[in-house]
């Protein structure tokens, strides 16, 4: 059984626009070593930082969730959580994780 992993937008972001240990994190999911749940909420945050951080096109943005859904499991969340006061956003990195019965957030 593998390893099944959430990665946090920031990590996502930084393993699609560099080469260092984030990227190599997705090349762990993407050939099968792991097993990367998101939820559409994480995908939509990424989205917005691609666009808005990256420079990244329309077409790019396509290219890139396309190529994310090949390899990462969506799981459906509710939005409930509410633990971490400091930063409300990594609410749902933790509740991906509860729901996707995660074993690591990244």
């Amino acid at each position: 059984m593998y390893p099944i992993v959430v990665f946090d937008t920031n990590v996502l972001l930084s393993g699609l626009g560099w080469r260092g240990s984030p990227y190599r994190c997705l090349e762990l999911a993407r050939t099968g070593q792991i097993k990367a749940i998101t939820c559409q909420e994480l995908l939509d945050e990424l989205l917005e930082k691609l666009e808005q951080k990256l420079n990244f096109t329309d077409s790019q943005i396509t290219d890139t969730l396309s190529d994310l859904l090949s390899f990462l499991q969506v799981v459906k969340i509710s939005n409930t959580l509410n633990v971490i006061i400091t930063d409300p956003d990594d609410n749902m990195v933790l509740e991906c994780a509860v729901v996707g019965h995660a074993n690591y957030i990244v």
